[in-house]
Parts: C-alpha cells; structure tokens; sequence
C-alpha cells in the first residue's frame, strides 16, 4: 500500500511538470535560408532601414547549426541596416529575449530594440557600444555597464527577461547581470508592450556583426514549480 502511494504521489508530480510548458513566439537559426543569399528579408525577418545589400546568411562563423545572419554596413557607408521581426503583440506575463551576437570589433554599435508592433514605441533598447561597452536605454536616461563588457569576433549570448505586468526588464550578457529590474521605456515614449525585435548596426559605420539562434518564449509558468514542490512534498510525509 505504501508503495502505492509513492508511485502515485510521482505520477502526480510529473503530471503537473509537463503540462507547463514554455511557449516559443519565435525562434530562428536561419537553417532555411540559402547561404549567400542577400537581400531585404529573411524568413520573418524584414529589413527596415538601409540598403538590400546589408544582410546575407553566411555559414561561417555560426553559433549553431549550418546558418547565420551577417549584417554589414552599405558599402562601407555610415548608412544604419536594420532587419525586424513583428509578432503577435504581447501585452501581460513574462517574456524572455535571447540571441547570440558575434560583433567584428569593439568598435561598433549593434542595436537590439523589443517594442511595440507599430514601432510607436520601445520597452527596451540594448547596445552593443563602443569599447566594449554594454548600454541600455531607461524612462530617464541612457545607461552604461560599468562592469559587464562584451566580447569582439567571439558569440555573445544576450538575453533579456521582461515583466510585461510590471513593466520591468533584467538584461544578461554573457550570463553576467547588466541591470535588473529596469523601468519600461525610454526618454522619448513609455513602453508597455512587445509585438517587434529590430536589430542593426547604428552609428558610426558598422563593418559587419553576426547573429545567430534568435528567440522569444514566454517561459514556463512559476506555479508549475510551486505545484511540483507541494508535489513532493506530499510524497515525502507519505513515504514517512
């Protein structure tokens, strides 16, 4: 009968562990991209602002698999390229930003934007700045990490968690904490939603950058934890 008990305490446990699932709103290795091809788009990927020939999917150097996306400069021009991916907009719960970039030099500034759908607005704006430097946008001010530096012709994982019921975000690079429980927006508009990931080169000249495993999930809910805890917690007073 103890036995019995045990088993069925398990079964319980792992029951409310897989049906709480993390949820993928994108995800992208460009694996179903053409190497060598260049143009204003990939996949979902649109290009925003520059010129056509600022984007093309190489497979060296990659993060994973065969493919990934280089965005360069226009010629060598200061000309900005930037590629979006717009999604359904998210409004509430928390959402988690990840992708790997691979700058060329610590010289660049490789802009990250999650914002709203229509552009209006922006929740947040990460840069990649010169000399290493990690920087993030504020309701107040522009803010630079004085301790978290980026890393040239190498994979920097960046990712970011967003508090969309709360209006707060924590960045990561590298998994070093940049800033934790930064207020939505910027100086110039509020943010309160994520509906679009814009990424590119600002200025000065980027000469090219990488970017590869792009991806938005909203994570697996807290309670599936706290329901496998009270899980496990009945199955050890039984097995007592």
């Amino acid at each position: 009968m103890r036995f019995q008990h045990v088993l069925s305490s398990i079964i319980v446990v792992a029951g409310l562990v897989s049906t709480a699932s993390a949820s993928t709103i994108f995800y992208d290795g460009f694996e179903s991209e053409s190497v060598g091809s260049v143009g204003a788009s990939f996949g979902n990927w649109v290009q925003t602002q520059g010129f056509p020939d600022q984007g093309a999917i190489v497979d060296s150097p990659v993060y994973s698999g065969d493919r990934a996306l280089r965005i360069d400069d226009a010629s060598g021009t200061q000309a900005r390229g930037f590629y979006t991916n717009a999604f359904t907009e998210q409004v509430s719960g928390p959402l988690v930003f990840q992708a790997y970039i691979r700058p060329t030099a610590t010289d660049q500034t490789i802009e990250i934007t999650l914002g709203s759908a229509d552009g209006a607005s922006a929740y947040a704006i990460i840069l990649l700045r010169d000399d290493g430097i990690v920087a993030y946008t504020s309701p107040s001010a522009w803010q630079n990490s004085s301790t978290v530096e980026y890393v040239a012709n190498a994979w920097n994982q960046v990712e970011l968690t967003a508090d969309l019921d709360n209006n707060t975000w924590s960045l990561s690079v590298n998994g070093e904490s940049v800033a934790n429980d930064v207020a939505a927006g910027t100086p110039v508009a509020a943010g309160t939603s994520i509906g679009r990931v814009r990424m590119g080169g600002s200025v000065p000249a980027v000469t090219s950058f990488y970017v590869d495993d792009v991806s938005l999930v909203i994570p697996e809910p807290a309670a599936a934890f706290t329901l496998a805890a009270m899980g496990m917690t009945l199955l050890l007073r039984r097995r007592r």
